[in-house]
């Protein structure tokens, strides 16, 4: 197993700035929906133990983040960073090319606003358009401190590139105190139960069997305590793990997998709608489902882990030798997505053929 601390480093640095910025937004997430001093626990150790310095204000605009998707920074780090070959001095000097990375933030924020000409007007302080982009702006978000971000930004960058050398030795030294807790949750995600949902449900479907999961590259974050992601260059994986990993991977889904075929082999059995329905109640063991069902637990184990693979429901809790399962309501909203654009499209091309 190869391990990359460094993106776990600048992940968590990123995390920092984001969290100092956006607290209550991040606290309101429904999907990790726990405790907010235990979702932020190594975040405020972190800034009760040392005397971490705060990220300048003006960096807000770099670090915003609305719920949705992720702060402009780590989109940029995510789009130009090469996990397998790039080090942290070497992203710096990439945010360097300013020319490039205002052309990016600026596609982040009005993308959706501008055309290509527009956004080369915005990238050149262009008086009308900045107004209209502000004006833009101001419905989402505060924009006390954008000034900068369209008057400033070879300023601007310089002082984020210099805060986060700044922060980096206080998060390498936060790093090394938890080093044994970076073994444990590497072995954590090494359970063959878990590699055979890593390649069912994170993989690419082409790679799933090619690619053996102990010989790719993994980092773990500990601010951002709850992140499962990965990224892919030809065939080779890194996966970016919080230390609390497990709390939330079960619902850490990529809806692409979420096909109408696999819906349909997920639910397409009486009895698995029969205990999907009987999971909309109340959580339950697999003793239970059988009593409540009148089959032989034998058949319920079959049809609860074929569920289970799908992730329509997951284990909730452990009570003695049971455990308890709980529907997946993430899985449920995709799979809700994925019924409705097919049976929207259906209807359309019904229509049309009258």
């Amino acid at each position: 197993m190869n391990i990359n601390e460094s993106v776990g480093i600048i992940y968590d640095a990123f995390f920092y700035c984001v969290t100092y910025f956006n607290r209550k937004t991040l606290i309101a997430d429904p999907v990790i929906n726990i405790d907010e001093h235990i979702q932020l626990f190594h975040y405020d150790s972190l800034r009760a133990t040392t005397r971490v310095p705060d990220p300048p204000n003006c960096l807000f605009p770099l670090f915003y983040y609305d719920g949705r998707r992720c702060c402009p920074m780590t989109a940029y780090f995510d789009k130009y960073f090469d996990y397998f070959n790039d080090t942290v001095d070497s992203f710096y000097s990439n945010l360097l090319d300013k020319s490039k990375f205002k052309k990016f933030i600026m596609m982040y924020y009005f993308g959706n606003d501008f055309d290509d000409k527009g956004l080369q007007k915005l990238c050149l302080c262009e008086g009308e358009t900045v107004l209209k982009a502000a004006t833009i702006l101001s419905k989402k978000v505060d924009i006390t401190y954008y000034t900068d971000l369209f008057y400033h930004f070879s300023k601007l960058v310089d002082i984020a590139i210099e805060f986060l050398r700044q922060l980096t030795p206080f998060i390498q030294t936060y790093h090394s105190k938890h080093k044994a807790e970076t073994v444990e949750t590497l072995q954590k995600f090494m359970v063959n139960d878990i590699q055979l949902l890593v390649k069912k449900r994170r993989l690419k479907s082409d790679d799933s069997h090619e690619v053996q999961l102990e010989k790719q590259v993994y980092s773990v974050c500990y601010l951002n305590q709850y992140i499962v992601a990965d990224f892919c260059i030809d065939k080779k994986y890194i996966f970016i793990l919080g230390v609390d990993w497990s709390r939330v991977f079960s619902l850490a889904l990529n809806q692409p997998h979420v096909t109408m075929q696999s819906v349909m082999i997920a639910l397409g059995h009486p009895v698995k709608v029969e205990i999907v329905n009987e999971l909309r109640k109340r959580d339950l063991t697999i003793s239970q489902l059988a009593r409540r069902l009148h089959l032989a637990r034998t058949s319920i184990s079959r049809y609860v882990q074929d569920l289970l693979n799908e992730l329509v429901i997951v284990r909730s809790r452990k009570s003695g030798p049971e455990i308890y399962y709980t529907l997946n309501s993430t899985y449920l909203r995709y799979a809700k997505a994925t019924l409705d654009e097919f049976l929207d499209q259906a209807i359309l091309d019904s229509d049309k053929a009258l």
